[in-house]
């Protein structure tokens, strides 16, 4: 992308964000961002953001962040202009081999792991653990 087309991107976010706002429905969050200068109307958990607010929490925000595997060998740190890939793992439809969309199941969940651990290009999979008590359960 060019320099203007970041530019852009970044003027409309941060516009979308103060004038149109995010829908907010965690009380925490709600109170935090109310209590932090962003407007809140209480009656439809919208959350209006000032530009400054958004500079001010990446200031605010770590240089990078480590996330750990499980031996330590393979440890992904984010940091910087980097860019990671990973699949998601909580995703509300998946296409099975015939094209058609379902709900995704347990085995979605093992195969996905063991492709994601054959591919080398993939950094990083997150399974949210309701998902794994439900393939152990």
């Amino acid at each position: 992308m060019t320099r203007d087309q970041v530019e852009f991107i970044q003027t409309s976010s941060l516009g979308i964000l103060e004038e149109i706002g995010v829908a907010v429905h965690e009380e925490s969050a709600f109170s935090t961002l109310e209590d932090s200068r962003a407007r809140v109307d209480h009656k439809t958990n919208v959350v209006l953001i000032p530009d400054s607010l958004v500079f001010e929490a990446l200031a605010k925000a770590p240089k990078s962040i480590r996330l750990y595997s499980r031996d330590h060998k393979n440890d992904l740190v984010l940091k910087g202009d980097e860019v990671y890939y990973g699949p998601g793992s909580t995703t509300p439809f998946i296409l099975d081999r015939s094209g058609a969309a379902r709900k995704p199941v347990s085995a979605d969940l093992v195969k996905l792991a063991r492709l994601v651990d054959a591919l080398e290009n993939i950094q990083n999979f997150e399974a949210r653990r309701e998902n794994v008590v439900k393939l152990f359960s």
